[in-house]
């Protein structure tokens, strides 16, 4: 279904991808009609920031000038790199989010205001963003310089991604097991993300792993350099992966492994995917991410 022009596409076949347009398509249909309007106010959640922003371009045509400009204001302040936060990697297409984000400059800004489950840290050389709140989606994203984390998260052996649920107190659920849960104190400074992390119910039948989607030119981990769209890959101990200038670092070695991915089209347009093994004997780890 197209809106506005062309403005706006909404897709009906993407599942919980359009949930959130259906009060707001009902809304239109009867106000397009003439007829007795729904109720309807205007709010959002976390959401697909491709969605967020067709949301905002809905608002100011529908009327809803103030709501319009304070979500364009805050989606403009966070800005598209942040783009995978709250997005299945089979929903994110990052040209349309570039293409709609350049469309809010049409809406009037309004004054900006904090957006509960994101907690957002800016700095000359790091910027970050965590939510407790996902379904099958990442626990954050972390950007430095040319680096990018697009994806971080629990990850089955199957490649189920994500955190499910909204957490509470720093407590989540893994999407691949409802048995699984951790808690993650997250802090972050200048230079520096830390992540301390804590699982309750990995087991040897429910093994899980830590993993982190980069994109970046190339991975070292101690020797040994790796490419994107090579099938050269690393599996072994290690307690630092560098990508490029940007530090994965754990106190005591993990087993980790190192994956080429394609870089185009998948995996939130990611170049590698670095997991790291959770331990069922000793279920926590402290990540540092340094540049």
């Amino acid at each position: 279904m197209e809106l506005f022009d062309g403005v706006i596409r909404i897709d009906r076949d993407k599942g919980m991808g359009a949930e959130w347009c259906r009060p707001l398509l009902s809304y239109l249909v009867a106000k397009t009609a003439e007829g007795a309007l729904p109720p309807y106010v205007p709010r959002f959640g976390p959401m697909p920031l491709q969605n967020l922003c067709k949301m905002a371009l809905l608002w100011q045509q529908l009327g809803f000038h103030e709501e319009a400009g304070k979500l364009a204001a805050w989606l403009l302040h966070l800005g598209p790199r942040f783009a995978p936060l709250w997005c299945l990697e089979e929903l994110f297409d990052e040209k349309e989010v570039i293409r709609l984000f350049d469309q809010l400059s049409s809406i009037p800004l309004g004054g900006l205001e904090e957006v509960e489950d994101l907690l957002l840290c800016r700095f000359p050389k790091m910027q970050t963003a965590f939510t407790f709140s996902g379904q099958g989606t990442s626990l954050g994203v972390i950007i430095s310089e040319s680096v990018e984390i697009r994806a971080l998260g629990p990850q089955s052996l199957n490649q189920k991604f994500g955190i499910a649920g909204r957490g509470m107190d720093g407590w989540m659920r893994t999407a691949a097991f409802s048995d699984i849960w951790f808690e993650a104190k997250i802090s972050s400074e200048m230079a520096r993300c830390q992540l301390d992390l804590r699982f309750v119910g990995v087991s040897v039948d429910l093994p899980l792993q830590f993993a982190f989607y980069v994109k970046a030119k190339h991975i070292r981990v101690g020797a040994e350099e790796i490419v994107p769209r090579s099938l050269r890959r690393f599996q072994g101990e290690a307690a630092q992966v560098a990508c490029e200038h940007l530090r994965i670092c754990v106190k005591l070695p993990h087993r980790v492994e190192v994956i080429p991915l394609a870089g185009e089209g998948c995996f939130w347009n990611c170049e590698f995917l670095v997991l790291f093994s959770i331990p069922a004997a000793m279920p926590q780890v402290t990540f540092v991410i340094e540049n």
